[in-house]
């Protein structure tokens, strides 16, 4: 997230990640399922158990995003 050069690439980082992180899991599926279809038709022929990998597999990148970013700070003796 902060390892990009880029202030543009650090700026949609941080905001992915404070959506994602911000919103709860629940409310992702349930948008993930009703809202996304209707944004994209194409997405109206998938199955309820995508959507739900869907939804959970971007809220779960935003976790691994800022464990990413923290777990390097940890000092190397433990």
């Amino acid at each position: 997230m902060r390892r990009s050069r880029y202030r543009w690439l650090q700026a949609i980082a941080r905001f992915y990640v404070s959506v994602f992180r911000a919103v709860p899991g629940v409310v992702q599926i349930f948008l993930a399922y009703y809202g996304l279809p209707e944004i994209i038709p194409a997405l109206k022929t998938w199955s309820p158990e995508v959507m739900v990998i869907l939804a959970l597999g971007f809220k779960y990148a935003a976790y691994m995003a800022v464990c990413g970013v923290y777990g390097r700070n940890v000092p190397s003796s433990r």
